[in-house]
């Protein structure tokens, strides 16, 4: 049995079975980076680490949200532009 708990900072504190992870939520996506598909690349595999440990009974919706809190707002700002609905991802 798991349980999580997170704190003002943005760490999720998840014990399991007497044991307890300690992690952060991932920084803002560097939108400037020099080699930007790379770094999303690595950007995403950090991510989806963190989901499945910090959040793996999240909807797809929710998880798309996440996506967008952790991503930063220039990420945001992008997919606004775009008008992508988030919730649209929920099958």
């Amino acid at each position: 049995m798991s349980t999580e708990s997170p704190t003002p900072t943005g760490e999720r504190h998840i014990g399991v079975a007497g044991s307890t992870l300690v992690m952060t939520v991932p920084q803002p996506f560097d939108v400037e980076a020099m080699n930007t598909e790379q770094e999303f690349r690595l950007w995403m595999a950090q991510f989806e680490d963190y989901v499945s440990l910090a959040a793996p009974t999240f909807s797809n919706a929710q998880k798309a949200k996440l996506l967008l809190h952790c991503a930063g707002l220039s990420v945001r700002r992008i997919v606004d532009g775009l008008n992508v609905d988030a919730d649209a991802a929920d099958p």
